[in-house]
């Protein structure tokens, strides 16, 4: 302990007379210019790679782009002499009518659909040949029951349609089954016109021209 002491003094003494050794110290160079806090360009800060690190706020440009995942938004349309991408471009268009074709309701499907309308109507009844209604229960309950064609006419808007057909003629606050099937109705024929209007489309590009003459 004495010796280590002693060496310790030792070495300050020799500081004292000497001076600290400064040799080993980068020296700054007075010409060039220093880092600034107020500098609105500090000095970008390279990762392993040689690029920009990211949490810095100067970024290199050419490093975004090349980051950012590049998102195709519209193809261009085939070539006449692009025989192969033509005929896929044809059948999968042909493809997508034929699945919106098979969504839509059949004459049977239609019958069935305002028959499970009458099974729920909700009381009080009126006469015989009297306009018939169906409360906000059974109408949740009839939804359940549908299947998955007709709910998707229904839903995911099912208590919007209720509530926007509602009127204020009925003091029971129940819609007319009548304006409900006829609200499926139209659905069902705006969809049929989208898919007989797309059959002019040859080029599936989603809209229509008159010809020239």
């Amino acid at each position: 302990m004495n010796r280590l002491k002693t060496k310790l003094q030792q070495a300050l003494k020799n500081i004292g007379e000497k001076g600290p050794d400064l040799s080993s110290i980068p020296q700054l160079d007075t010409n060039s210019k220093g880092l600034d806090i107020n500098d609105k360009n500090p000095p970008v800060v390279l990762d392993e790679g040689g690029r920009p690190r990211q949490n810095d706020k100067k970024v290199d440009e050419n490093s975004n782009n090349s980051i950012m995942p590049k998102f195709q938004f519209y193809s261009k349309l085939p070539q006449p002499d692009e025989v192969m991408l033509i005929k896929m471009r044809e059948v999968a268009r042909e493809m997508h009518l034929m699945k919106m074709s098979q969504n839509l309701l059949s004459h049977d499907e239609l019958t069935e659909l305002y028959r499970t309308f009458e099974r729920y109507t909700s009381p009080p009844f009126g006469e015989e040949g009297d306009e018939k209604f169906m409360g906000f229960r059974n109408y949740k309950k009839m939804v359940a029951e549908l299947n998955v064609k007709c709910q998707e006419l229904l839903n995911p808007q099912g208590e919007l349609a209720f509530v926007k057909l509602l009127t204020d003629e009925d003091p029971y606050r129940r819609v007319s089954i009548t304006v409900l099937f006829n609200y499926v109705m139209r659905k069902v024929w705006l969809r049929q016109t989208r898919i007989s209007l797309s059959m002019f489309d040859d080029t599936g590009e989603g809209f229509i021209r008159e010809p020239e003459n």
